[in-house]
C-alpha cells in the first residue's frame, strides 16, 4: 500500500520574527504583537495576512504605545463626557498640568474632580499603568493559549489528469473531528504539475470530513496537476 508524506503537520514557535530567518510551513511567528502562521516556507517575507504566505491568528498591539490604548474621558478633560480618548493625549495632557500649571494650583486632589483649583494625583497616573500591564499580559496569555485552540492538518492530492478546457473536481479526505471545533477553514496553497499554471480554481471548500476544491483547465493541452494545502480548525 503506497503511503503519503504529508510533511510537518504540527505548530511550531518561531518567536518574534526576524528577516534573516527561515520558517518552515506552520510555524507561529509573532510580528508587531500579532501572531501569524507560516503556510509555507518563508524567508525575507514580512507577516501579513495575505494567505498565501502567512494567515493572522491573533490581531494585537503594541502595549508600549499609549496611542493604541483607548481611555474613558470620565469627566471630559480633553474630549466629550464619557468620550474615546487616546491614552496617549491623555497622559500629555496630565503631563502638562503638572509640568506647567502644578504651581497656579491650590492643591492635588486624590479623587477626580471637575475644578480649576485642584490637580490631579498619581494615583490617576498610577490606575492607567496598571491597566496598561494588565493588558500586555492578557495579550501575552492569549498568544500563549492560542495553539491549544487550533489544529493544523495538511493535504495534498497528486496526479490529476484533466484535459484540455475540462472542470474536474477533487474530494480530499482529511482527517480532523469537525464536532469539537467551531471553524474550520480549508486553504488551498499550491496547486503544481503540468499546465498548472493555467489551472483556474473556483472553489475550496470543507464539507463532511474532506477539502472539495472545484476548477478547470483553461490550457489547450492537458493537465496533470497535484493539490496541497492545510485546513485550520479552531475551537
Amino acid at each position: 500500500m503506497a503511503t503519503t508524506d504529508l510533511g510537518k503537520w504540527m505548530i511550531t514557535n518561531g518567536g518574534e520574527y526576524n528577516p534573516d530567518t527561515t520558517y518552515e510551513q506552520l510555524t507561529m511567528v509573532l510580528y508587531q504583537n500579532s501572531t501569524y502562521i507560516t503556510l509555507r516556507t518563508v524567508t525575507g517575507i514580512i507577516p501579513n495576512n495575505d494567505k498565501i504566505n502567512y494567515i493572522l491568528m491573533a490581531q494585537g498591539f503594541s502595549a508600549n504605545a499609549l496611542a493604541d490604548v483607548v481611555a474613558k474621558d470620565t469627566y471630559g478633560v480633553i474630549g466629550d463626557v464619557s468620550g474615546d480618548v487616546s491614552a496617549q493625549n491623555l497622559v500629555d495632557y496630565l503631563t502638562n498640568e503638572v509640568v506647567n500649571n502644578l504651581l497656579k494650583k491650590t492643591s492635588i486632589s486624590t479623587v477626580q474632580t471637575n475644578s480649576d483649583n485642584t490637580v490631579p494625583s498619581s494615583s490617576l497616573a498610577y490606575v492607567m499603568q496598571q491597566a496598561i500591564t494588565k493588558n500586555k499580559e492578557d495579550i501575552a496569555t492569549a498568544n500563549s493559549n492560542l495553539a491549544s485552540k487550533i489544529a493544523v492538518v495538511t493535504y495534498s492530492k497528486a496526479s490529476i489528469p484533466i484535459a484540455a478546457g475540462d472542470d474536474f473536481f477533487a474530494n480530499i479526505p482529511v482527517d480532523i473531528d469537525s464536532s469539537v471545533y467551531r471553524w474550520v477553514f480549508p486553504i488551498l496553497s499550491d496547486v503544481s504539475g503540468d499546465n498548472s499554471t493555467k489551472i483556474n480554481i473556483s472553489n475550496c471548500i470543507w464539507q463532511n470530513t474532506q477539502v472539495h476544491i472545484k476548477g478547470n483547465n483553461q490550457a489547450v493541452g492537458a493537465a496533470n496537476i497535484t493539490l496541497t494545502g492545510v485546513v485550520v480548525a479552531i475551537k
